[in-house]
């Protein structure tokens, strides 16, 4: 949450200082266009920072806009896609260099590998611990599982065409909250007695759920 939230302010003082700055309005800006872009995204859990990269495309007229993308991240055992599909206002429609804000849903689909207890295997009797007693050890093994989320979707930016015409911008986008579907694969592991079992962590209930930490996406995007 700390890096949430310097993340946020971070890019929040930027978009404050450049709007000072804001060409003139033009009313009737219209354009349309393809783009690639790359950032760092802050998800919901403790995996930190990981690097994002995504395709999209995006239209405006005058203060309206739209924008459809696809992201992916990739963090060890885990994968990431989302698509979203935003509406855009843009505050003072000029294609030179304008600030916008958007409203949208986007639906993200995770394939994570975690270490599991192999049901197949048999408990292995190990030497004497320190107190006499027998340790037994169960062989693990690494088993993917996929959530399926749902989350309404927040854009701030800045977008701009260079001196040699190419367009740019760069923005953050937030997704306050998600509802999650995991497949029945996430359960609670246990042991053969059914209890559960010490140090074995799992990203998410099986089931639906709602994951209430909000994750945010900066990126910079260039224009084909």
């Amino acid at each position: 949450m700390k890096k949430f939230g310097t993340l946020l302010l971070a890019f929040a003082g930027a978009f404050s200082i450049a709007n000072a700055d804001e060409a003139q309005e033009h009313k009737y800006a219209n354009d349309s266009f393809l783009y690639g872009e790359l950032g760092t995204s802050i998800p919901t859990g403790e995996a930190g920072l990981l690097p994002a990269f995504g395709l999209g495309y995006r239209g405006q007229s005058g203060h309206n806009g739209f924008d459809v993308n696809a992201k992916g991240t990739v963090y060890g055992n885990s994968q990431s896609v989302k698509g979203t599909a935003s509406y855009l206002y843009y505050f003072k429609p000029n294609l030179q260099g304008q600030f916008y804000a958007g409203i949208g849903a986007g639906v993200k689909q995770s394939f994570n590998k975690i270490k599991t207890l192999n049901p197949e295997a048999r408990p292995v009797k190990s030497p004497e611990d320190n107190e006499g007693n027998k340790i037994k050890y169960h062989t693990h093994i690494r088993t993917r599982h996929d959530v399926l989320a749902l989350s309404p979707e927040l854009t701030l930016g800045k977008q701009y065409i260079t001196n040699g015409g190419g367009r740019r911008f760069f923005q953050a986008q937030i997704t306050p909250f998600e509802i999650t579907k995991a497949n029945d694969s996430f359960k609670t592991p246990t042991d053969k007695d059914g209890k559960k079992l010490k140090n074995e962590k799992i990203a998410f209930h099986k089931g639906s759920s709602r994951n209430w930490t909000p994750s945010v996406t900066v990126s910079y995007g260039w224009g084909f």
